[in-house]
Order: C-alpha cells, then structure tokens, then sequence
C-alpha cells in the first residue's frame, strides 16, 4: 500500500519528517502523544483522515512499538507488520490503514531499511499475517488473532476500558448511517428513566455532561471506531457497525434500539415551527425515520418541521404516514388520530389542493362531533379549519357565511374574549374582506385591534397580528397611504419587541413596502424589498415559500417602477424555483406563471402573454376550478392580452 492510497499520504509523510526533523523536537517527539496531536492537526488540516490514523497510532505507543522491535534485531519488514497486526487489533482501524500508519511512522523515526519497506515505492509486495505469524518474532499471545477480526476484539477491549464509550458506540450503531448529533441526544438527564437498564447503565454518566460525552467521543476517535465531525456530530464506519451488531446478543440489540428511539424522540423539539429549532430537526430527521415508530409523537413534530420550513410535499408524504399508522395501529376515533388527520387535512391544502383539504376537513368534522359533542373546542377548531379552505378552495362568501355561524357558537360557548372567540372574529373579518368588503373588513379589524389592546397590550404578539390585520384591509379599502403608515409603526414594534431577524418582522418589513409601492413610490418599494430579500434567506432558507414571496414581490415592483423587461425575466428566473419547492401544480406557481405572462405582455410582447396566459389558463382551470377568483382573473387577463396581440401592427 503506498502513500497515494490515501489521498493526503504525501503531505502526511511531509508532516511527519518535518516533525521529527526539527531541532526543538527530534524523533523523540513521537512519543508524546499529546504534543504530536497539536503539531499534526495543525500542519494537516485538511487531511482528517491521515491525521486521524497518525493521532491514535501515536496514542497507542506504535513509535515505541516500533523502535522495541527492531532494537532486538528484527528486520523492519517484520516490525511493520506485526506492529500494523498489534494496532489493528486493539483500535479496529481497516488493516491496510494500520499498515500505511506502521509505515509511516518507521520511516520517520529513520528505521534502516524504513524506506523499502513493504508498500514503499520499489519495495516487494508486504507479507501476509501468517506470514509474519510464522517468523521467530511472533507476536504476543493478546494480539494473534486474525486482523479481521479486530474490530470486534476492538469493542470488547473497549467494554473493559470503557463502558460509557462502549455504549455510545451501540447508540451510534442503532441510528441511521447519516451523522448521528450525540450531543442532542444525550443533553438531558430525563430520558433516563425511559431507558432500558443496561442502556442506562452504560449512558448515565454521558446524559447531561458535555466533558464526558467529548471525551468518549475522543476515545472512539483515537481508537478508529468512530469518524468526530465536531460539535457532537460523530459517524460510524461500516466495518465499526457490522462489529457491533455481530457483538450484541439479540435482546441486548433490541434494548439499544428501544434507547435510541427514546432519546431521539426526546431531542426532537416540543414545537418545531420556529426557525432556531429547524437545524436540530435537519439533523434528527434520519434518524427518527430509522427509530421511531411511524405513529410516534416525534414522527408528527418531524412532520410539521418539513412542512414549516416549507417543504410541503415531504411533510405531507410524511404525515400520510403518521396518520395511516395511527388509524392502523389506535383507530379512527382516537385523539391522536384525530389530530393526526388535522394535520394532513392541513398540509394537504399547504401543498396547493385546498379544494381536498376542505374535503378532509369536512369528514373530520363529522367523527369530532361523534366523539367530543357539536360544541366541543375540537369540533369548533375543526369546523374553522373546514371554512378556511373553503374560502381558499373559490368559496370567499361561503368561507365568510360558515365563520358566522362559527363565531356565534364561540361567543355563547366560550364567552367574547375568549382566546379562539378572538381569532374566529379575526378570520370572519378576514373573509368577509375577501368576499369583496374590505371597509367592512377593515372596521371589523379596527373593533378587535381595541379588544386585543385591552387584554392583551399594544406589543403583544396576538396584538401585532391585529395591527397588520387592519392595516391591510385599511390599504385593500382604497387608503394605501394610512395602510403604509401603520405598517411603519408596526415594523418598528416589530423589530423592537421580537428582534429584527423575527419572521413577523420581516414580513412587516414586506408588508410596509407593499403599501409603500400601492403610496405612490413604486421604486421605493423596490429598493426596500432587494435589502429584504437576504434576511429572509438567512432567517428561514433561500427556499423557504416566505423567501420566495418575497423575491416574487420584488420583480412586481421592479416592473411598476417602470422596468416591465426586468421584472419579466425575474419571473423567468423565479419560476423554477417555485416548481422545484412546491410543484408546477401548485396554486403559487400558476400565479407565478400568470405574473411572468403579464409582464411579458408589459414589456411589449402581447402574443408571447396571450400564449403564456393560455397556458395559465388550462392550469388554474385544472388546478383550481373554472369558477374559482383566480381562474377567473386569469380568463379576463387573457381575453384583454388576446386584443392586443389582434390590434398591434
């Protein structure tokens, strides 16, 4: 094996000669494990895997080995590899790996004959352990087992040396083969009493302690057994794995497997829809797939994270699942079902079929008054929801009807100022201003705005959310510079009460530039959105559907601010990325497509935008239905393109 089978063995063996050749250290040097270790990471930065080897090659005293060897008269060929055997066996790094290392370290520590060792450019072809087994210079009796044996000798030695170690390798082993963040999984001491008794045996003195946990981290490290990615993320090499596996009787296996699935649904967060905790669900999103049972809490968090963070086709594929072993496993009627079915109503309509949401919602209805009564908190949630979607599915004036009725029945069940009494009004105003009376809209806005302040404070967050409220439909009743002037307002409140990076204050942020535009000062509004558009890539995903909106808002007042060619090809760049997050299919990509056709029809192309919008059409026709707002747009868009195309010369 020679230096080029790994891909920094050049620059390894450089390190190591410049180590030993320098005056302040000398060969000497090898020998202390901890001074070497500084001075290889820092000379191979960018060669984890050869300083990996050299590290725990040193920590096990090879130099030393190496040197005892040959002083007794042993050819260097023989000390080579029944040093790479000796390593071999007690770290359970791949054989060919202890012996570039045992190699390596022997030409620097200038052994006669070092260069021509086996694996050295020119040198014959290494012998075979059995070999070097039958020489007169056997090994001790601990090391003569076969080097493929190593790994599980490896763990059994680690068993003695350290059972902490021993078990976060079995931990390691049970996940997915993705990096597994131990430092998420084992920062709390709680989940120890869920954990089967020799799992907890072995972990205590890791949960809670991020000394013990680096150094266990560090043991499996030195020893090969574990790959360290820093910050807690370790990975387990393959061979590491089948080790542990063939090392672990049955039951034993089973009871590491029940351990990992408690502790990952332990690390998942309680509420996944704020930003800060979509890195840690990113990381535990493997291995909750690989542990967790499908009707498992954990799996639902996981689920409402893809969908937050605006991977609506992957949370809704993910809660399908979640909800189809619920009903397998607890019934239809169950609690968790039941919000099991919730939540795939909901993300059913989040990726761009509301017209299905509102269907799911319509039979969950029925099974929540069959099991919790017509005016239970639950049914009355549901019935909301089944509304919603309504309105969402071409319904405006039905959606506004239906939360009627629904509000009457939160007032006389919950009383006025009852917190879900607050939010119906804030919806019913919401459709009622959809159904095409923003005044009334606004003024039911103003009412509640007064009633939130009462209760709840100007800075309230259920307060701000109020105050966007009757600035929109302050702008919508035909009043855009009051809407722009309380927006203002509300985006300073915004960034001063929940931070300048808070998704509600950039969308405030949004917001004030919209209704600076709709003002009279379109190009503001466009400047104002280009400075947003990389805080909200920061704050949520360069993919996230809010980003999107955003860069989307941007090429709109790029072309009312006079440049309708620029904000054509926006458009154009805009829209894979739309049919990549959510779908050609989708309800936003249709808009999208009817945006880039306008513009095209803008920036003097009336047939290339009577072509697109005819394409436009057949999908929203498809999609959303031929009497849905939007289709119906979209038909008046194109009949008015279709005439320009006829009249232009």
């Amino acid at each position: 094996m020679t230096t080029t089978s790994f891909e920094h063995g050049e620059e390894a063996r450089a390190a190591l000669l410049a180590i030993v050749s320098d005056p302040a250290f000398g060969p000497g040097v090898l020998d202390d494990s901890q001074v070497t270790t500084s001075i290889l990471q820092d000379l191979l930065p960018e060669a984890p895997k050869e300083s990996g080897i050299l590290v725990a090659a040193v920590d096990a005293g090879l130099p030393a080995l190496l040197r005892g060897y040959t002083s007794q008269g042993m050819d260097v060929e023989t000390a080579v590899s029944l040093a790479a055997s000796s390593f071999a066996v007690r770290t359970a790094f791949p054989p060919e790996a202890c012996g570039w290392v045992a190699r390596e370290l022997a030409i620097a520590l200038g052994l006669p004959g070092a260069a021509d060792a086996p694996g050295s450019p020119g040198a014959a072809a290494p012998r075979s352990p059995a070999a070097v087994a039958s020489t007169a210079y056997a090994p001790p009796v601990s090391y003569a087992p076969a080097v493929a044996d190593a790994p599980v000798q490896a763990i059994e030695v680690l068993e003695a040396d350290s059972p902490p170690a021993a078990g976060l390798l079995r931990l390691t082993a049970s996940m997915a083969t993705e990096p597994v963040p131990l430092n998420l999984l084992l920062a709390s001491r709680e989940a120890r009493a869920e954990l089967d008794r020799p799992v907890a045996a072995a972990l205590s003195p890791l949960l809670g302690s991020q000394q013990a946990l680096a150094s266990a981290i560090s043991l499996l490290r030195h020893r090969g057994l574990i790959t360290d990615g820093g910050n807690g993320l370790v990975t387990l090499p393959l061979f590491a794995r089948t080790a542990v596996h063939e090392q672990t009787a049955p039951r034993l296996a089973a009871a590491w497997r029940r351990g990992a699935a408690t502790l990952v649904e332990a690390a998942i967060p309680a509420d996944t829809e704020p930003a800060e905790t979509w890195p840690a669900c990113a990381l535990l999103l493997p291995h909750a797939r690989a542990v967790l049972a499908e009707h498992s809490p954990g799996m639902a968090r996981i689920a409402n994270y893809l969908g937050e963070s605006g991977r609506y086709q992957a949370a809704l594929a993910l809660q399908q699942a979640v909800t189809t072993a619920r009903m397998r496993d607890f019934g239809p009627a169950h609690p968790d079902t039941l919000t099991a079915r919730a939540n795939l109503a909901y993300w059913t309509g989040e990726t761009g079929n509301p017209a299905a949401a509102r269907d799911l919602y319509a039979g969950l209805v029925l099974t929540l008054q069959q099991v919790y009564g017509a005016d239970h908190a639950e049914t009355l949630a549901g019935r909301g929801n089944h509304a919603f979607w309504t309105g969402k599915a071409g319904e405006p004036a039905y959606a506004r009807d239906l939360y009627a009725h629904l509000l009457s029945r939160y007032q006389t069940v919950f009383g006025y100022d009852d917190e879900e009494t607050l939010a119906s009004r804030s919806t019913y105003a919401f459709w009622t201003g959809e159904a095409g009376d923003p005044a009334t809209a606004r003024d039911l806005c103003a009412d509640l705005l007064a009633r939130y302040e009462a209760l709840l404070g100007q800075l309230d967050p259920q307060t701000l959310d109020a105050r966007s409220d009757l600035a929109f439909w302050t702008g919508k009743a035909r009043n855009p510079a009051a809407a722009r002037d309380q927006y203002s307002r509300l985006y300073l409140d915004c960034e001063a009460t929940l931070g300048p990076a808070h998704p509600v204050t950039l969308t405030a942020r949004r917001d004030l530039a919209r209704w600076t535009g709709e003002a009279g000062d379109p190009a503001a509004a466009r400047d104002q959105l280009a400075t947003l558009i990389p805080a909200f890539a920061q704050a949520l995903g360069p993919d996230h559907p809010e980003t999107l909106t955003t860069q989307a808002s941007l090429a709109e007042w790029t072309g009312e601010a006079g440049d309708p060619a620029s904000a054509s090809d926006s458009f154009t760049r805009l829209l894979p990325g739309y049919d990549r997050v959510l779908g050609a299919r989708h309800p936003d990509s249709i808009g999208i497509r009817a945006d880039l056709a306008e513009w095209t029809g803008q920036a003097k192309d009336p047939a290339a935008a009577r072509n697109l919008f005819t394409e436009v059409l057949a999908a929203s026709e498809e999609v959303l239905g031929t009497d849905h707002p939007d289709t119906v747009t979209v038909r008046i868009s194109l009949a008015y393109w279709t005439r320009r195309a006829r009249s232009r010369p």
